[in-house]
């Protein structure tokens, strides 16, 4: 097996045990490690980002980087890629992940 592909594998599998154990809390309950990302939009509106949306942005820039530069994606890099793609599917567990105006109050 390539050392990408092993490194991506075991590094997403790490993921996802690390934020299903550690960093994750209960449905409907804030987390005790971390922060929900909460951007008021107006009166009693916000708009909720979920941890696997800012994740997968900061994959799309360091993909979009290593592509640019015309770099390889060494293990280092699809280790990383693998870890938020692993703490990305911890996310798919809650029923609101695609949930994204909620109602709020500045106080939140």
């Amino acid at each position: 097996m390539d050392l990408r592909v092993f490194s991506f594998v075991v590094s997403a599998i790490f993921g996802l045990s690390i934020f299903l154990v550690l960093g994750s809390p209960k449905e409907g309950e804030q987390p005790k490690v971390g922060f929900n990302l909460v951007l008021h939009r107006g009166e009693n509106k916000c708009f909720h980002a979920h941890h696997w949306m800012t994740l997968l942005l900061l994959s799309i820039v360091v993909c979009t980087t290593v592509f640019m530069s015309q770099g390889c994606f060494n293990p280092y890099i699809t280790g990383s890629l693998g870890f938020m793609a692993g703490a990305s599917l911890a996310d798919l567990r809650y029923t609101d992940f695609l949930t994204f105006s909620v109602p709020c109050d500045r106080r939140t």
